[in-house]
């Protein structure tokens, strides 16, 4: 018991395994050999018939490994009998209709049995046996070798869908996903994902991420249209972490870039005076004026709207009358 002790370390996992090495005949040193729990279920696995393998692999690399999610790979195969001989090495289980794997090295040994192509193989096996859209583009995205455009494409739908959804988190991580899919030569492209996910992130809360990936699309371009967008989140990011200062200077970098886009100077101009408001309102009202004035320039009669209520509402709060 205390050389068994000693080789695991006190793992109880590794420990069964020897355990079992032992009831099948191996002599104590032959059992000890074994470097890892790891090792020995990788042995077990690899020990396994064929198809029980694939059926495993099948699990391992679906979100949803139920008997009927699998049979939709093996359509008019006995699943459940293909299973059994890992059931009975006590490698994985059937319970309320789901594959459930004995312990986690063991899912992760099935899949690195499979080698890179099976993997591979598996996960567009699964994704063209799935009605579902989301489950579909993450299984691309698994088996993806590197950049592809129509995939970063399938992730944009995909990172919408979650963000209509209220998931924020999945909808950001699908973004960055599709920035990384994205070819170098799409560099269009891959800005407006940039973009995407740093407004998501900030919509988030994060501190610093949003910022980060503005300023990764303002390096690729110039386009008045990628610094307007980038300022805002930027401005947003760092108002809300708590530095107002940094985020009015910048807005104040940014206006005169502006000069002939009123809607985006409008939309700036409000932005410092809801900053403003916390600790300067005389300025605060001067940047809803200017507001005002530029959404009228802009001829956006909602706009228009919107910053004279800004105003207004800053007048009140200057004590100053104002015409209801």
């Amino acid at each position: 018991v205390l050389r068994i002790h000693t080789a695991t370390g006190g793992h109880p996992l590794h420990a069964i395994e020897i355990g079992r090495l032992l009831a099948g005949g191996a002599t104590l040193d032959e059992a000890l050999v074994h470097p890892s729990a790891y090792a020995v279920i990788m042995k077990r696995i690899e020990a396994l018939p064929f198809d029980t393998r694939r059926v495993l692999l099948t699990a391992a690399l679906t979100t949803r490994p139920t008997l009927e999610r699998i049979r939709s790979v093996f359509p008019g195969r006995d699943v459940e009998a293909e299973l059994d001989a890992a059931v009975k090495q006590q490698l994985a289980d059937v319970r309320g209709g789901a594959v459930v794997f004995a312990h986690p090295l063991a899912r992760a040994a099935v899949v690195a049995a499979a080698g890179a192509a099976g993997r591979r193989d598996m996960q567009l096996a699964l994704a063209a046996s799935t009605d579902d859209p989301d489950e579909r583009v993450m299984l691309h995205v698994a088996a993806a070798d590197g950049p592809d455009a129509a995939l970063a494409v399938d992730l944009d739908a995909a990172s919408e869908r979650a963000a209509e959804r209220g998931d924020l988190q999945v909808a950001l991580g699908l973004a960055r996903r599709a920035v990384e899919l994205t070819p170098d030569r799409d560099v269009g492209d891959r800005v407006e994902r940039l973009l995407t996910a740093a407004e998501l992130a900030s919509s988030g809360g994060d501190g610093f991420l949003p910022v980060e990936l503005a300023e990764a699309a303002e390096a690729l371009s110039d386009d008045i249209d990628v610094r307007f967008r980038a300022g805002v989140t930027k401005f947003l990011t760092i108002g809300n972490r708590g530095d107002n200062d940094t985020a009015i200077a910048l807005a104040d970098a940014l206006l005169p870039q502006l000069v002939d886009h009123p809607a985006k100077r409008a939309r700036i101009n409000d932005l410092r005076a809801q900053a403003l408001l916390r600790n300067d309102i005389p300025t605060a009202l001067a940047a809803a004026a200017a507001a005002v004035e530029a959404a009228i320039e802009a001829g956006d009669d909602q706009m228009v709207l919107r910053e004279q209520a800004l105003w207004t509402m800053i007048c009140v709060l200057a004590g100053r009358p104002v015409d209801l």
